[in-house]
């Protein structure tokens, strides 16, 4: 799977690369940290497969979601 291009531009926009070249280089796009795919869950991966966005900071960005995907409780 790889990242759709809305997600490419808007990381383009906001972090400077698109999340193909993230993905590409096995990083975060937004905090470039090294992805630790094997140490996450399959929702995780999948994500970041799609967005290039580590688990850590798709919390930050979006800190009303819960471990199930949905709006917090």
């Amino acid at each position: 799977m790889s990242p759709l291009p809305p997600a490419n531009a808007m990381a383009e926009r906001l972090w400077g690369r698109s999340a193909a070249v993230a993905i590409g280089k096995g990083e975060c796009v937004r905090c470039r940290k090294v992805a630790a795919v094997t140490q996450w869950s399959q929702r995780d991966q999948m994500e970041w497969r799609i967005s290039g966005i580590c688990p850590d900071c798709w919390d930050a960005l979006f800190p009303e979601d819960d471990d199930d995907g949905g709006p917090a409780r």
